[in-house]
């Protein structure tokens, strides 16, 4: 209220309301996180009168997919200014290790993607590293600490390989044979040997590990060997009679023939 008196003392009374009005207050988080690919819908209330973001919108919510810094400045219906920001992170997508896989034999293999929150494979399992038995595709959905997700799928093939040098068998002294094995990409012996030919002149045990296509497979063989017969004896004549002594080096099946 103002009260003024003029120099002929006539006086004059006015007042003047002062309403207060509080700052607008455009709320947003102060954080928001997306995953690569995604955008990020930033908004805040439609009771103020303008609206004017940093990038030069001048409505009530913006889409970005843009990490940085954004800031609104709002007008109230009384026509204060108010002010707020937020940060977008922007994450990036996880990144799956996968390789596609061998199994020999339908033996099964484990698979493995490496380390995140969570697993969804296309076989139902939840796990990161399944054992699977079956070859062909196998997809998985990953999803890591940030709550980003990434998709990948890996072939698992099957070779079968097998190898056989047939059953434990017996040679005669001073006799051999040749073991010959089909194609395979390598050979290993027990002695050493890489070819695919072994000559077996002897008794012992022989093995060999073959591969194919990265599988390997292994057989092994006892060999015994046997003396060659040496017929052979001796006489003394002993009047009226002969005496024969044996002097075979076996001495099973004898047959002995004085004609």
């Amino acid at each position: 209220m103002l009260n003024v008196v003029d120099t002929l003392g006539c006086g004059h009374t006015d007042t003047l309301n002062v309403l207060y009005a509080a700052p607008p207050n455009p709320t947003i988080p102060a954080q928001v996180n997306i995953c690569d690919g995604d955008s990020a819908l930033l908004s805040i209330s439609t009771n103020f009168a303008s609206f004017n973001w940093s990038t030069g919108a001048t409505g009530n919510s913006i889409s970005t997919s843009n990490s940085g810094i954004y800031y609104v400045t709002v007008t109230g219906l009384s026509g204060c200014v108010g002010f707020d920001t937020v940060q977008v992170i922007v994450n990036p997508l996880p990144q799956i290790n996968f390789v596609d896989s061998l199994m020999c034999n339908l033996n099964p293999i484990r698979l493995d993607v490496g380390w995140f929150s969570s697993f969804d494979w296309s076989n139902g399992d939840t796990v990161q590293n399944p054992i699977v038995s079956v070859p062909g595709p196998y997809s998985v959905t990953v999803t890591d600490q940030n709550g980003c997700q990434n998709s990948d799928t890996v072939l698992v093939k099957n070779t079968n390989v097998s190898v056989s040098l047939g059953g434990d068998t017996t040679i005669c002294s001073g006799d051999g044979s040749f073991v010959i094995l089909g194609l395979y990409d390598s050979y290993l012996w027990n002695d050493g040997n890489t070819g695919n030919t072994q000559y077996i002149a002897s008794a012992g045990t022989y093995s060999v590990t073959v591969s194919q296509s990265g599988c390997t497979a292994f057989d092994e063989i006892e060999v015994t060997e046997i003396l060659y017969p040496i017929s052979e004896f001796s006489a003394y004549l002993n009047t009226p009679d002969v005496e024969f002594t044996n002097l075979s080096n076996l001495n099973d099946n004898l047959l002995w023939d004085f004609g």
